[in-house]
């Protein structure tokens, strides 16, 4: 005769005991309490996940793995004397062209080439050089070229020579008041080449001149120079 028990008063262990395995177990594991846990650990009682479960926001551990650095914006300008640089070395990435340059703001302009005939006046000729710093940050160095009578001065000159030197190897730059042009520091350990971000020269002169784009005679830039406002 079976002598009736609450089962709810037995501890789980004599319970699984007196149990025979699980049919698609090669042992006693299939009650291992692991396999009845909820999927989410910080599931409540009431059935509800709490918005501040640790595994809502954990990372995957395949994160850092994965992590891609993205460059966000591109400037225009020259290279500080305090950073190292180097120059995209492929010469087909330097852009030669003619520039809107406003020196007292600062503010140097692409110009559409319909445009170029009724400009030529204010514009000047430049040389757009991707560069990159140790920091990963990229820039665009536009450089001056000599104009139509071949003139080239101290300055521009330097500039250009920098660059070519920077197409092959980590540099900084400073300037000399005294000779009119840059000293070019090297480095006196050898320094890993830059890792260059996945974008195409498109891209990064999209990225530098979207709001320093002359398309039209109407922008406010051209404007201002025939004094129409």
């Amino acid at each position: 005769m079976s002598i009736p028990f609450d089962v709810n008063a037995v501890p789980a262990a004599d319970v699984a005991a007196t149990m025979p395995p699980g049919p698609l177990s090669s042992g006693g594991d299939w009650l291992d309490p692991a396999k009845f846990r909820p999927s989410t650990p910080a599931e409540s009682v009431t059935g509800k996940h709490s918005k501040f479960d640790p595994a809502r926001f954990r990372l995957d551990q395949s994160f850092a793995a994965g992590a891609t650095n993205k460059t966000l914006t591109i400037t225009t300008h020259k290279p500080d004397r305090h950073s190292w640089f180097m120059a995209d070395p492929d010469p087909s990435h330097h852009v030669p062209n003619m520039m809107l340059d406003i020196k007292l703001d600062r503010e140097t302009y692409l110009i559409d080439p319909s445009l170029l005939d009724e400009l030529a006046f204010e514009l000047t000729p430049k040389l757009i050089v991707p560069c990159i710093t140790r920091q990963s940050n990229v820039f665009m160095w536009v450089v001056a070229l000599p104009d139509d009578s071949g003139r080239i001065n101290t300055w521009t000159q330097s500039a250009l020579e920098a660059v070519e030197k920077a197409m092959h190897g980590w540099i900084r730059i400073v300037a000399n008041m005294e000779a009119r042009g840059y000293d070019i520091h090297e480095p006196r350990v050898k320094i890993d080449p830059p890792k260059w971000p996945e974008l195409t020269l498109e891209n990064m002169l999209e990225m530098a001149f979207k709001h320093y784009l002359i398309e039209s005679l109407d922008h406010p830039r051209i404007r201002a120079l025939r004094g129409e406002v």
